[in-house]
């Protein structure tokens, strides 16, 4: 600390020398070449379209620039001092550009090899230059030809360039286009004067014709949108459209707001989605989004590059997952998958809003199946195969297929580069922050001598060297492997001496000692000091902390960047380490890296690694990604014989999950082995892994109670394993699915009550619960428990439902109490689902219902006055079976008459059951009421159609001339009448849910 601030003093007086010298020094050599500090990094953005590549350079201020081309060589000659990232550069792949290299950086000169036949086109926006490749063959009127003077000529100028941003001038309005067509653009064209002749030259847009300001830019533009409530969002660019999606429905244009500053920004257009609202802006393709949120509010702020780099979030490929490979995108709280249409493209695109602004996947990934694309907010993925799907999981967003993804890692994860901040250090990065050779002091066989000499030189150590005697051993212990030792004489160190808590390098030891020895909250507390940042040290052992809590692509991300400093590390922290880097890069799918390290490993033992269990098992798990099973098995089967016994776990482990994905091993016999395995390792995440697995695996079998109650069990023994929060999720899930796919139709409809009601707590909330408390209390109605199926229906009329859907429910409860001959409860079922949104169809539907509840209640007068004014079938089914049921049969008779109608005529068909039904019981009906002439007409009528039907003798009997006015047993045919009520064959139409209107 003492040395830092006699630096930081001798600095201050420096500069303060250096002012002095300035102000009486006359400024001389004015054309010498900036120092190369002050040489300014240009921004460097690239990418391919459809018929042409794309490089933009975004400087951080004015400049001009001449372009001349030769044959295939392009020169690019500025007039001020610059210099291009070298990183970038070197991973930059182009298909029109064979080679860039920078020829000098005072003043600036680059030189691009093109592709056979290629062309180059050039246009700038304000500070940035944007040069497209054109694709061999392709014509374009824009281009700008080698022998063209503009392209040769010098552009800028006083007059070229805009105002300082420190005083903004107000926009010039662009001159009116000529309406001959437009020369060859050419560098003036950012001159004021010159607007209308660029105008016609805009530069493309990525698959779209972009906007140019018609002057330099003054200010950056702004959209706001306030949905007035928490939401989330998603933004990205495509197609020159900035798009804004929402995870609700919001009003257009009443919540946006637009500050267009000096860009030329499009009117707000609504994308067409039946869910949610979402919007596009056309803006400059050159323009770069920032996405911020304040309350409800959240603003899209457009600039010129360079914008600062945004961390991607980790996206990390699941193979093993039991319901199908998937690639899962790690991400907080998030909500709405929607999938929209591109009006401009025409492909189809899941996009996933997320509540906190700045979570986005920012760089482009492809995959078999699908790509994702850069967003600036949200998750955007272009599935390019049938049959992708894309929804919110507990821990992010999942994203899969039917049957699984086709996952290829080497080649997905090829080209991807880490995030600005864990990039490889530069040249002019600091020392390392360990020396790890030096602490080590000596080789292995040197332990106990180093050991006792440090021990020694603290027992003759003064009180004022006996902290850096500590120290020393401290190192040593860590050096060596031993994390716990070194994190107690650190502790020890801390409580005599608190200054030691805010010592840059004492934290940086003292967190990689804490992650060493698994206590990684605390190690990456100390490991998160500022200070601390610019070390490939401290990333090393943050990524093993990251490993250690499974977070594997922040883990893959950090080791990765720091893969150069790792491979100087002596063993045994190599060797841990390596590990922990090697597990990250395959649960990322990064064949390559894993490879790479295990090579590592292999080359500096002589080989001698090959034969360690761990190493196996990866090498196991490495061949199994690629495909080779039988190879895999071998090593996965070595691991599981070893001496080794947490590699022979994780071997047995491996070895049941291969078997399972190549369909030699059932779900049922696999829970069986992992049943004998969970008491094989205790405490740790492997643990975790063996109960999780049993609980899938269960579920799987189609032992569901078993399945949920291991899953539950897993979640309760490990409360802080930051992966138990996504069990509740992941069996909600299959709950979910087990109910609704198929209504658990595999269960026999007493199982799935006992199923629902030991884990009813999973039901999730919103639509998915109420369609499986529906569908279970259909599978109720089919073994006839009316009086549960009703009680599950009521609770969910009563307290979860509103609106029409509420109406149709609580008519679906009034149905089933029926059926159960509770008619005074179909009455309170129907009161208390009456809403305003029923259609006219639905209210007859429940007045006819309303009326038998009615009747079955005894309230006769009340059901006839319901009805009086109905003319429908059911009514008039209800009417009669009223009237039978008050002995009334005169009236029945009339109405069974309407339902039948007259006669049919001559050599018409035999009747209908159901017609030769009504038939009888109108029959039954006149002979009960001593009505002879209308049993006469009806003999007349119907005679010959019921002749030859089966209730023909049935007919003859009721309607002989001897038999009117009551002759026969009289007792007998009102028990045959009361076996049949009409209005019951109606109502056992509800005995299954209708998708269609009740039966006529």
């Amino acid at each position: 600390m003492i040395a830092t601030r006699s630096y930081i003093r001798w600095c201050q007086g420096a500069v303060l020398i250096l002012m002095l010298i300035a102000l009486v020094v006359p400024v001389r050599a004015q054309n010498a070449p900036p120092p190369a500090a002050a040489v300014p990094l240009i921004g460097l953005r690239y990418g391919s379209h459809p018929g042409f590549s794309r490089l933009v350079l975004a400087w951080p201020g004015e400049v001009g620039y001449t372009v001349a081309q030769d044959d295939r060589t392009v020169t690019l000659t500025f007039d001020r001092p610059g210099r291009l990232d070298a990183a970038v550069l070197g991973r930059m792949r182009l298909r029109n550009l064979e080679r860039i290299v920078e020829a000098q950086s005072s003043p600036l000169q680059l030189k691009l090899t093109l592709r056979a036949g290629a062309q180059v086109r050039h246009s700038r926006e304000g500070r940035t230059l944007v040069l497209d490749l054109v694709d061999p063959g392709k014509t374009d009127p824009g281009k700008t030809k080698p022998s063209d003077p503009a392209a040769a000529a010098k552009a800028g100028g006083d007059a070229a360039r805009p105002a300082a941003a420190a005083s903004p001038a107000p926009a010039t309005p662009a001159t009116p286009a000529p309406t001959t067509p437009a020369p060859a653009p050419s560098l003036d064209a950012a001159k004021p004067g010159a607007a209308a002749a660029g105008a016609g030259n805009a530069p493309a847009g990525p698959g779209g014709a972009g906007a140019v300001p018609a002057t330099a830019p003054t200010a950056d533009a702004v959209l706001t949108f306030d949905p007035q409530q928490p939401s989330s969002a998603a933004v990205y660019q495509r197609s020159g459209y900035l798009y804004v999606v929402f995870d609700r429905k919001l009003t257009l244009p009443s919540g946006i707001g637009i500050i267009p500053g000096s860009y030329q920004i499009g009117q707000p257009e609504a994308v067409p989605s039946s869910s949610v609202s979402a919007f596009r802006i056309s803006v400059p393709p050159t323009l770069v989004p920032k996405v911020t949120r304040q309350d409800t509010k959240w603003q899209v702020a457009l600039s010129a590059p360079p914008a600062p780099p945004v961390a991607s979030l980790p996206v990390v490929a699941d193979p093993d997952n039991p319901f199908g490979a998937r690639i899962l995108v790690h991400a907080e709280d998030a909500a709405t998958v929607v999938s929209l249409l591109d009006p401009t493209v025409g492909d189809l695109l899941y996009v996933a809003t997320l509540p906190v602004a700045g979570q986005a996947v920012t760089e482009r990934r492809s995959y078999a199946q699908l790509e994702l694309l850069p967003a600036v907010q949200g998750i955007v993925v272009r599935p390019t195969a049938d049959n992708v799907g894309v929804h919110a999981a507990a821990d992010g967003v999942a994203i899969s297929t039917a049957s699984g993804l086709k996952l290829s890692p080497a080649a997905d994860f090829a080209g991807i580069t880490p995030p600005a901040a864990l990039a490889p250090p530069s040249d002019t990065a600091p020392a390392p922050l360990f020396d790890l050779e030096a602490w080590r002091h000596g080789d292995a066989k040197d332990f106990s001598t180093a050991r006792q000499m440090l021990q020694h030189t603290i027992e003759k150590a003064t009180e004022e060297t006996r902290p850096q005697a500590e120290a020393e051993l401290a190192r040593f212990y860590f050096a060596r492997g031993y994390g716990a030792e070194a994190v107690g004489l650190m502790d020890m160190l801390a409580a005599a001496h608190p200054d030691f808590n805010t010592n840059t390098n004492f934290k940086g030891l003292r967190g990689a000692a804490r992650v060493l020895d698994d206590m990684v909250a605390e190690g990456d507390q100390d490991l998160s000091d500022p200070d601390l940042q610019q070390y490939p040290d401290v990333k090393i052992w943050q990524g093993v902390a990251a490993a250690k809590r499974h977070e594997w692509g922040r883990a893959a991300q950090l080791l990765g960047a720091s893969s150069a400093r790792l491979d100087t590390y002596p063993d045994p922290l190599f060797t841990r380490v390596a590990m922990a880097a090697i597990e990250a890069a395959t649960e990322t799918g990064n064949q390559t890296e894993a490879q790479r390290l295990l090579n590592r490993m292999s080359a500096r033992s002589g080989g001698s690694a090959n034969s360690l269990p761990a190493v196996q098992y990866f090498n196991g798990v490495l061949l199994s990604q690629q495909g080779k099973i039988s190879r895999a098995e071998e090593m996965f089967k070595a691991a599981s014989n070893s001496s080794d016994h947490l590699y022979q776990v994780r071997g047995e482990l491996a070895l049941i999950n291969l078997d399972l994905a190549q369909g030699r091993l059932k779900p049922a016999d696999a829970a069986v082995r992992l049943e004998r395995l969970r008491f094989a390792w205790r405490g740790d995440d492997l643990e975790f892994d063996i109960l999780h697995r049993r609980g899938q695996v269960h579920l799987m079998a189609g032992n569901y109670p078993a399945g949920f109650a291991a899953l539950r069990e897993t979640e309760a023994l490990f409360p802080d394993n930051p992966r138990s929060a996504g069990i509740a999720g992941e069996m909600t899930t299959a709950f979910r699915d087990i109910f609704i796919k198929d209504g658990a139709a595999q269960l026999n409809p007493v199982e799935a009550l006992g199923l629902y009601d030991q884990f009813k707590e999973l039901t999730p909330v919103g639509d998915d619960g109420d369609e499986i408390i529906r569908k279970l209390a259909e599978r109720l109605v089919e073994i006839d428990l009316l009086d549960r199926a009703g009680d599950l229906l009521e609770h969910q009329v009563n307290f979860r439902l509103q609106g029409q859907k509420k109406g149709e429910v609580g008519t679906r409860l009034a149905a089933i109490r029926l059926l159960d001959g509770k008619g005074d409860l179909a009455v309170k079922a129907l009161d208390e689902s009456e809403v305003p949104e029923l259609t006219t169809d639905q209210q007859s539907e429940r007045r006819t219902m309303r009326a038998k509840a009615l009747a079955m209640s005894g309230k006769t007068a009340e059901a006839l006055q319901l009805l009086a004014n109905d003319n429908s079938r059911p009514a008039e089914y209800l009417r009669s079976d009223i009237a039978r049921q008050a002995g009334q049969w005169a009236e029945s008779a009339a109405v069974l008459a309407r339902l039948i109608g007259p006669g049919p005529a001559a050599g018409a068909p035999p009747l209908d059951l159901k017609t030769s039904q009504l038939v009888i019981n109108r029959a039954i009906a006149l002979s009960m009421a001593g009505d002879s002439a209308a049993l006469g007409q009806l003999r007349k009528d119907f005679s010959t159609a019921m002749a030859t039907g089966p209730d023909a003798n049935t007919f003859l009997l009721l309607t002989r001339p001897d038999q009117a006015t009551g002759l026969g047993d009289a007792q007998s045919i009102k028990n045959r009448v009361a076996e049949v009520s009409l209005f019951q064959d109606f109502l056992n139409g509800y005995r299954k849910m209708k998708d269609a209107p009740p039966p006529s």
